[in-house]
């Protein structure tokens, strides 16, 4: 199985599955490039009667795909013939699959081939600007993983120009353009670059807001147009987006926890300092000291009246 055998479809604005879903049309014909298991096609086939096909590269992906699709094949947009679909769509999909390509230019324009004269190219593609990048980068770090911005398996990286600059040498342009956004809160990237022994000015944050750093996936709709219109430019954030809140939230939550922590801590050592300093009054007070000269004399008095008796006792 693949890296993206699991992925299931979600409803959420700012997914990229989300805001694709909403751009497919009632009972369009679609095909589903870089399909995986086949999940999400499914729910446009149940939720809105589509007729979707797929291709993928994982011969076991696509074992599961053919129980979901109309018709799902293994087949390399790249290198291999597209003869055995031999129709075209209304929309092909291109999700997360534009950045694993290795001369993305070329396939786009076979991919065009595929599309009806009216036909939709819906796609996303990560963006190499995100904040999390830049910061590992001041760090001196890139860490590639299995999936994500940094998947160990994609052959190029995209900024919003680059990404439209390999589009329109394709021949496509775009006429619609969303994102999906992860911000990042002012305390975590004050800390983040504090690790980089650099100092958080709000011109910085301005700067990441400014230049797309929290979007995280370009979302678009392009069509193959010879005209070439002018492009447009995809928005720096996500009106849905909820992770910066919830980032947000939980850094406020640990702030205020250690606030706790550290009054219920303040409020220990006054106490341990108050009992000190009472039992320092009592044992230097005088009638504590009289208490104790007492007590002194008086086990002394009783120890000698015991050891008296005990030896009245031996002599009987």
């Amino acid at each position: 199985m693949s890296n993206y055998t699991e992925n299931q479809y979600t409803s959420d604005e700012n997914s990229s599955w989300g805001i694709v879903f909403k751009e497919v049309k009632d009972g369009e014909k679609v095909l589903d490039i870089g399909c995986s298991s086949g999940n999400l096609g499914a729910e446009l086939i149940k939720r809105k009667n589509c007729v979707v096909d797929g291709i993928d590269i994982d011969a076991n992906d696509i074992k599961l795909a053919k129980k979901k699709l109309r018709k799902a094949f293994i087949v390399n947009i790249e290198t291999d013939s597209l003869s055995a679909l031999n129709e075209k769509y209304d929309v092909v999909l291109m999700l997360d699959v534009i950045e694993h390509l290795i001369d993305p230019v070329e396939a786009l324009r076979k991919v065009s081939k595929l599309l009806k004269p009216e036909g939709r190219l819906l796609f996303s593609v990560p963006n190499m600007a995100h904040v999390s990048v830049r910061l590992d980068l001041l760090l001196g770090e890139l860490n590639y993983r299995q999936t994500g911005l940094l998947d160990n398996t994609h052959m190029h990286f995209y900024t919003e120009k680059s990404l439209l600059k390999i589009l329109k040498a394709a021949g496509y342009s775009v006429s619609k353009a969303e994102s999906t956004t992860v911000s990042y809160p002012e305390q975590l990237l004050a800390m983040k670059l504090k690790e980089a022994g650099l100092k958080f000015e709000t011109g910085f944050k301005s700067m990441i807001d400014d230049t797309k750093g929290n979007v995280y996936q370009f979302i678009g709709v392009a069509k193959h147009d010879t005209n070439q219109p002018e492009q447009i430019t995809f928005p720096n954030s996500n009106p849905h987006e909820e992770h910066y809140i919830q980032i947000e939230q939980a850094i406020d939550d640990q702030h205020e926890h250690i606030k706790q922590l550290e009054k219920e801590l303040t409020l220990k050592d006054q106490h341990i300092s108050d009992v000190t300093a009472r039992v320092d009054r009592i044992t230097n007070s005088k009638s504590y000291k009289a208490a104790v000269a007492v007590r002194t004399r008086y086990h002394k008095i009783v120890g000698a009246l015991k050891r008296k008796k005990h030896n009245e006792t031996r002599q009987i």
